[in-house]
């Protein structure tokens, strides 16, 4: 039960990570103000702590313990599907982010525009991967720190992190593909 409860508390403190890093990112993309200390001020941290969430993850879904205690989550429900599979995602898609503004600076430079976009889709994806698992993810942190008990309020919080996370991630998107089109695709002669 420690170790959910540890890694319970490193998914909040991703989650508050995360909304700081985005949070930056689209102000970035949308007032063309970048400053590469800001980036990693708000992507190191976060990352450090995404590291130590997914790790514990792993060791908890493969030792059992999640089966373990209070905070069980009787039977593997669409929303635990869905929780993995961003995961599993995300991790795979994490160097490729990581390196994206390389990437497709170079895509733009050598005027490979199908390459380019298959970038701004994959980044787009990526995307609907963290904020997905956030999403399914933010009520179940809450029940395993014992801080939410009700079945109807978790109903209602599920509700509030679905809706949430889509405006969020309608907001990203739409700071991504500006941004990309305003650095890249503007330029191109």
């Amino acid at each position: 039960m420690i170790l959910k409860k540890t890694n319970a508390v490193l998914s909040l403190l991703t989650l508050l990570g995360v909304l700081i890093h985005v949070g930056y990112n689209v102000f970035a993309y949308l007032t063309f103000f970048y400053d590469p200390l800001l980036k990693k001020i708000t992507a190191y941290p976060f990352m450090i702590a995404v590291c130590l969430h997914a790790i514990l993850g792993v060791v908890i879904v493969v030792t059992g313990g999640e089966l373990q205690g209070a905070g069980y989550y009787p039977g593997l429900n669409i929303t635990t599907v869905i929780q993995r599979v961003s995961a599993v995602l995300m991790l795979l898609l994490l160097k490729m982010h990581i390196r994206m503004f390389d990437l497709m600076s170079n895509a733009s430079m050598q005027g490979n525009w199908s390459f380019w976009w298959l970038l701004v889709f994959l980044e787009i994806l990526f995307f609907a991967a963290v904020i997905s698992h956030i999403s399914v993810s933010f009520s179940k942190a809450l029940i395993t720190m014992g801080w939410l008990t009700s079945m109807e309020l978790k109903k209602k919080i599920d509700r509030a992190a679905y809706i949430l996370g889509t405006l969020i991630f309608l907001l990203t998107v739409y700071a991504v593909v500006k941004g990309q089109i305003g650095l890249f695709l503007s330029g191109r002669g």
